[in-house]
């Protein structure tokens, strides 16, 4: 079985790790149209706010976008009249992002295309004044996926894009493409150039990874393929299946080639995941058959669901089956960085079997079992959470409000090692759970803080039971689940929330690495700071600046790196353990 993926391992370095002591948080700010303002979103749900949330409180994310604005000075609305521009360059920014273009491919507008490119580099020079130098992001725009408010793609797409290059290749500008990542994305923008909620986290996740350094990824950290035993005839499966979007499995089946998984209960798979970042692939290439003897199979359908960057997430139609087959057909060379199955384990009637591990709904003794306990503002009926949201079943219940808190207390303290979600909403996915915390507390009721998820998306079909890691499993008497919120809209739906024991078969592990000891000491005043890595296993220590150029590198393994004398400015800290790769910034004022 497989080892969590990498990126626990970079969630967990952001998290709880590298501690920038006495400093202020570094200023970003937003500039832009209607877009950065947070058109078609809910309040407060705009992308810079998202972006806000993903940062930290490191991150101070001051929003200055402003409707139908353009870039163009002769524009009908220009960017450079506002109030907003000047709060902009008030707030001395450590990292500009600069979102404008969109409104300028109006036809109205576009007459003074020649005067573009000069305008953008005069707007970077304004935040450049003074002899600062922060951090600028140009931005390739969102497309517009349809003819509205006489925007025109065709002129964002071959003209605008090509001069904001030029502007980030010609002023040492940094980028953040908006255009290409949010193509498979159209249904996340409703009237086809404003993202609802669940868009503006997409845009923010693109600019997360470009200011941190830290790649989201195109692959869920988990899913049910981690739990069958896979067999096949082919020898090289590992790279199929290994929660590694980077390695891939290619293949030319040169007719139909066979991957079998094999359960220990009937499932209801009704999704799966196709990530390929260098070819696509369609349903002419793969089927999937379920069976429960082995002997007679049967073809489920496949529709496309939502789109995951490169990947897509199919709906699946089976009935409950032990026994899975993913067919790869055809006569041309197939690449495939993952293949995920989603879904629930199937429970008829909820024999016990089904769920050794679940300590809520189905705990297997008296001496474990506990009292449930859930609240919520706008809750429709206690009784419906009660009854449902710890059964093991396939149901939903639905609250009237987004916040929502449950608590589980067992009879005597038992160690966790998981937990695991269900949604059951496609219709509606801005009422899945993206945002929680779970805690956990012993006799004394003093809770504590053992795992959270934030701006988690859900894949894209009909019900879809996910687990999550707790890693630093404990013994604890109770614990606790804040739903913070959901993907935008005014409810959320929950199907079930599981409590596994630490020893489970998703085989969802502690990561070997904790950078809990991590922490960086600077002293701004003099550009000097020193990186402690007491008691871990340090392979290299690189310190850059924003232009990539290395001011200090260390290579060998050591409990303190100093790094003196250095200029004013944004630094990165690159620091690789076991073959893993953490980033770090920390501002030198």
């Amino acid at each position: 079985m497989k080892r969590i993926s990498s990126y626990i391992f970079i969630f967990f370095l952001v998290l709880m790790s590298l501690s920038l002591f006495s400093q202020a948080p570094i200023r970003v700010v937003c500039v832009g149209n209607s877009i950065t303002e947070g058109v078609g979103a809910s309040s407060g749900q705009s992308y810079p706010a998202k972006l806000a949330e993903m940062l930290g409180s490191e991150y101070s994310v001051l929003n200055c976008g402003v409707s139908a604005r353009t870039m163009l000075k002769k524009g009908n609305y220009p960017y450079w009249n506002e109030a907003k521009f000047t709060d902009a360059k008030n707030f001395d920014p450590n990292i500009v992002i600069i979102s404008l273009g969109t409104n300028d491919s109006k036809a109205t507008n576009w007459v003074y295309k020649d005067e573009f490119y000069s305008d953008y580099v005069a707007m970077v020079n304004e935040f450049r004044k003074n002899g600062k130098n922060p951090q600028i992001f140009v931005c390739l725009p969102p497309p517009a996926f349809k003819a509205a408010y006489s925007i025109r793609d065709s002129v964002i797409r071959d003209e605008i894009l090509p001069l904001v290059d030029s502007v980030a290749k010609t002023q040492n500008t940094s980028k953040i493409d908006y255009y290409h990542p949010l193509l498979p994305f159209g249904k996340l923008f409703p009237d086809g150039v404003h993202p609802c909620n669940l868009g503006a986290v997409y845009m923010a996740k693109i600019a997360y990874t470009a200011i941190t350094g830290i790649a989201q990824p195109n692959i869920w950290k988990w899913d049910y393929t981690d739990e069958a035993t896979i067999s096949s005839t082919i020898t090289n499966l590992t790279a199929l299946t290994d929660n590694n979007e980077s390695s891939v499995f290619e293949i030319n089946p040169q007719g139909t080639v066979t991957v079998d998984f094999v359960f220990p209960n009937k499932m209801y798979l009704n999704g799966c995941l196709f990530y390929s970042a260098s070819n696509e692939l369609t349903t002419s290439d793969w089927s999937i058959q379920y069976s429960n003897d082995k002997t007679i199979w049967t073809t489920s359908t496949a529709t496309v669901g939502n789109p995951n960057n490169n990947g897509d997430v199919y709906n699946l139609s089976t009935n409950p089956a032990r026994y899975f087959r993913l067919s790869l057909k055809g006569y041309k060379t197939l690449k495939i960085n993952e293949f995920q199955l989603f879904g629930y384990p199937y429970m008829a009637e909820k024999p016990a079997t089904q769920y050794p591990d679940d300590l809520t709904g189905n705990v297997p003794t008296d001496e474990l079992k506990g009292n449930f306990t859930a609240a919520d503002p706008g809750l429709t009926s206690f009784g419906e959470i009660a009854a449902n949201a710890i059964d093991g079943l396939k149901n939903k219940y639905t609250v009237n409000g987004r916040n929502i808190t449950m608590t589980y207390t067992f009879k005597n303290p038992v160690k966790v090692g998981s937990y695991s979600l269900a949604v059951g909403s496609t219709t509606n996915l801005g009422r899945n759970p993206m945002t929680w915390k779970l805690y956990a507390a012993g006799a004394d009721l003093e809770y504590t803080l053992i795992a959270q998820e934030k701006s988690f998306s859900f894949p894209y079909v009909d019900y879809c039971n996910m687990k999550f890691p707790v890693l630093q499993p404990a013994e604890y008497l109770s614990y606790r689940i804040e739903i913070e919120g959901a993907g935008g809209e005014s409810t959320t739906h929950l199907s079930e929330w599981q409590l596994l024991l630490e020893q489970t078969s998703t085989n969802v592990q502690s990561p070997k690495v904790s950078f809990n000891s991590v922490q960086i000491y600077p002293n701004p005043s003099k550009g000097n700071f020193q990186i402690n890595t007491k008691g871990m296993e340090i392979q290299t220590v690189r310190v850059c600046d924003l232009t990539g150029k290395t001011a200090k590198a260390f290579d060998k393994c050591q409990s303190v790196y100093s790094i003196n004398n250095l200029s004013k400015g944004i630094y990165m800290i690159e620091v690789v353990s076991e073959g893993h790769k953490f980033n770090s910034k920390i501002v030198l004022q």
